[in-house]
């Protein structure tokens, strides 16, 4: 158990810094062919493929984004930047596995986070020469910030599932039953199968939660209509 613990947070580790080196190499390199290697790496490791790769319209939209901010000349490049497309892949990767922490958070401290770190990146890459600002770093800054505030509270709820990729034993599960299937190769259930009935099942244990809230909330609204209803009888018998 302590071994498979460590691994997974070897894991989330090593994902979130493989992260940062696409996005090192893709603003120094200014080229999605360098990007790729790392990409298909985290295809290789990652133990929720599938799950990932129907992540990429989410990857197309943010890449829409900043295609928009440049039409809107917020951004200035000399040619398409295909580069930004494998940040963005690299980034909507990253929420569920390397940044899952930021899922618990409140939306208020995803939104301060995004208005803090979003401007940053942006800032250092042009530092860097990977971007320019022809609006100035402080007009372009607060637009940026505006923006991630918004938009990085919204990746990480698109992203996330309803809940985590998968629970502690979920994955002991799935790592035996690939160790099962490819030592024997047998078996008729796939793997995208078992990872369907594991989203299934965690997104009818999270309605379950909040049903079970709304049954309490709605009780306790009741208790209290009750006791100021009998509050309000008893004034009106002593007056």
């Amino acid at each position: 158990m302590a071994l498979s613990l460590t691994r997974k947070s070897l894991w989330h580790w090593g994902q979130l810094a493989g992260f940062d080196l696409c996005w090192g190499v893709g603003v120094w390199s200014g080229l999605l062919w360098t990007q790729l290697p790392l990409l298909l790496i985290h295809l290789w490791l990652t133990p929720t493929r599938s799950r990932d790769l129907a992540l990429l319209p989410l990857a197309l939209a943010g890449f829409s984004i900043d295609l928009l901010l440049w039409g809107a000349g917020v951004f200035r490049f000399t040619e398409v930047p295909a580069w930004l497309l494998g940040l963005w892949i690299a980034f909507v990767w990253t929420l569920p596995h390397g940044m899952r922490w930021l899922t618990p958070w409140p939306l208020y401290r995803q939104a301060l986070l995004g208005a803090l770190v979003g401007p940053f990146a942006y800032l250092t890459g042009a530092r860097l020469g990977g971007i320019n600002l022809p609006l100035g770093d402080e007009v372009s800054a607060l637009v940026l910030a505006l923006l991630w505030m918004v938009l990085l509270p919204l990746m990480i709820r698109a992203t996330g599932w309803g809940g985590e990729i998968m629970s502690h034993d979920e994955t002991l599960l799935f790592t035996k039953w690939t160790r099962e299937s490819t030592s024997s190769r047998a078996g008729s259930v796939s793997a995208d199968h078992f990872l369907v009935v594991s989203c299934c099942r965690n997104a009818m244990g999270s309605l379950e939660r909040v049903t079970l809230q709304n049954i309490n909330d709605l009780s306790e609204m009741e208790v209290e209509s009750h006791e100021l209803q009998s509050s309000g009888r008893w004034h009106r018998g002593w007056d």
